[in-house]
């Protein structure tokens, strides 16, 4: 999805939908796992 809005030079509602779904889902761990690797983030920090 990110792709598609970067393709379509929309990353701003793209950055926008993802602090949206953590505002919304903030303690679901796993889906804030999946959307840090979304936006390139280590899930693991070493």
């Amino acid at each position: 999805m990110r792709a598609v809005y970067q393709k379509t030079n929309r990353e701003a509602e793209w950055r926008a939908l993802l602090l949206e779904l953590r505002g919304r889902r903030k303690a679901e761990r796993r889906l804030m796992q999946v959307l840090d690797s979304l936006e390139g983030k280590r899930i693991v920090e070493s």
